[in-house]
């Protein structure tokens, strides 16, 4: 992970699941990326009180069409939740 043109993270280890297709592998990566992109989305933000966009980049259309099935449903089910409640 790149902050301006610096290396501030960089990761490779043994995954502790198997991934049965490369659309799942790329996923979990996403997922894990994302999660590392927000703690230091936060951090920057307490040391330096500004907020900046960050953008993921994919290249495998796969996850990136389950991805956006997930972001549909949960947007589904926070819609019925407010119907329900």
């Amino acid at each position: 992970m790149k902050l301006g043109n610096s290396v501030v993270s960089w990761e490779a280890k043994k995954r502790r699941t198997v991934a049965l297709s490369s659309t799942e592998a790329e996923y979990l990566a996403m997922s894990e990326v994302a999660k590392e992109i927000l703690f230091i989305r936060y951090f920057v933000s307490e040391l330096f009180n500004t907020k900046q966009c960050v953008n993921l980049f994919n290249d495998n259309q796969g996850s990136i069409k389950l991805l956006k099935i997930q972001l549909i449903i949960s947007e589904q089910s926070i819609l019925m939740c407010d119907i329900i409640f």
